[in-house]
């Protein structure tokens, strides 16, 4: 009987250690395929923001504005890309388990992206006549240190993209991200707290802002 019982129990503890198992590897699976599907995602986007950035040039080197027209529906269907790239990535973020040194290195390549997205618009503004309005919006996430008007000012954001979406551009940046660039514009642009929202490449409002006050910015 003493037997029985000792070869049940090694038997259960073989099986618990397999259904570990099993359980880490997929989860493992899934997070690798998560990771994978975004850098797909940024790879696709990083073509054509390449492409957009050639096109800019082009009209820049020969002054001729008649295809500025065209980037008006360039620019809603990028923005709409970049918004669903950053909706999973949050969503990554929250369930990932086992990547996430990966998944912090994806969301700095996503922004580097995302910036580079945003002075392509404005240098559009400049050389194109491009006339939607660009918020480059700055937000903290710490979960020692909760930022509610980030939060607040995240879902104002993304009601007015909604309501207008070819009238804005709204490029989200995480404040505390260790990247040069990221470092640079809170400098130059004396960012010195969060939310705080960059309007045009040229003015700042700092401090949570209701859709009434940032439309007034809407062009």
């Amino acid at each position: 009987m003493g037997k029985i019982s000792t070869r049940v129990y090694i038997i259960a503890g073989i099986l618990t250690a397999l259904v570990f198992l099993g359980g880490v590897s997929l989860g493992w699976f899934l997070d690798y395929n998560r990771v994978y599907t975004v850098e797909s995602q940024m790879n696709s986007l990083q073509l054509d923001f390449q492409n957009l950035q050639l096109e800019n040039l082009f009209i820049s080197a020969l002054g001729n504005n008649s295809t500025c027209s065209l980037y008006s529906g360039k620019a809603v269907s990028l923005s709409a890309q970049t918004d669903k790239l950053a909706s999973d990535l949050d969503d990554f973020s929250n369930i990932n388990q086992f990547q996430a040194d990966t998944l912090a290195n994806v969301k700095k390549r996503y922004t580097l992206l995302n910036l580079e997205f945003w002075m392509q618009l404005t240098n559009l503004q400049k050389t194109c006549g491009y006339n939607a309005t660009t918020l480059l919006y700055f937000y903290t996430v710490d979960p020692n240190r909760p930022c509610d008007e980030c939060v607040a000012q995240g879902l104002v954001l993304d009601a007015m993209k909604k309501q207008a979406p070819e009238k804005m551009m709204i490029f989200a940046v995480d404040y505390n991200l260790d990247l040069g660039i990221v470092k640079a514009l809170i400098t130059t642009y004396n960012i010195t707290s969060t939310p705080s929202i960059i309007v045009n490449s040229d003015m700042v409002v700092k401090g949570f802002a209701n859709q009434s006050a940032l439309g007034k910015y809407l062009k």
